[in-house]
């Protein structure tokens, strides 16, 4: 077998291999939230802020009983002239969560919060069915608790990352494009070399 011919096999190859991990391209999913307060001592409030996961890592299997949950990133919330991030977390990172590929919320945990003499925990609580009925909720140790409603809404600009299927299929192709080229120099040389020979043979 020629060399292009096992390199085409290979290539082939690879590509179903790759085919079959993976063909969704892996993105930086962007969303900002925003919300206010209608009930306890904190009514009226308002809040907001934003977060980003990897829309690969969302595999389809959650459900209503047992939702899936992926790893959030780039977390900031501004809420009463406080900003917090990821790291205050109390469960070790928010998370979003998915019934299928729908999403239905920010899951979302601070412990000992303070807004002047009111000290408070929140949570962001994710929907069960659907994302509207995701909400805000708070409890105080020295003041009457609340919930408050909360909307997402997708960013637009996200910056797709390059899906390392696509990487790699590039460069199969671009070095299956060089050898096709050096095999079809090599034919050239031969056919050269073939006709010399006749053309000798003939004059004898």
């Amino acid at each position: 077998m020629y060399t292009w011919q096992k390199f085409a096999v290979t290539a082939a190859s690879l590509a179903l291999t790759f085919s079959v991990v993976d063909l969704r391209p892996a993105e930086a999913v962007n969303f900002n939230f925003s919300g206010e307060i209608d009930s306890g001592a904190l009514s009226g409030e308002k809040f907001q802020g934003s977060f980003s996961y990897e829309e690969s890592l969302v595999t389809g299997t959650g459900n209503f009983f047992f939702q899936e949950y992926i790893p959030v990133s780039n977390l900031q919330f501004d809420f009463l002239g406080e900003t917090f991030t990821e790291a205050d977390d109390i469960y070790g990172g928010p998370e979003v969560a998915f019934v299928a590929n729908n999403l239905m919320g920010l899951s979302y945990n601070i412990n000992n919060a303070t807004a002047g003499t009111i000290q408070f925990n929140f949570s962001f609580v994710p929907g069960f069915t659907d994302i509207s009925q995701s909400y805000f909720t708070y409890a105080s140790t020295n003041a009457t608790g609340g919930t408050g409603s909360v909307t997402f809404t997708k960013q637009v600009n996200g910056t797709p990352v390059p899906e390392p299927f696509t990487i790699l299929g590039t460069a199969v192709v671009l070095g299956f494009g060089v050898l096709l080229q050096k095999e079809a120099g090599k034919k050239v040389k031969n056919l050269g070399l073939t006709a010399t020979v006749q053309s000798k043979v003939d004059c004898v």
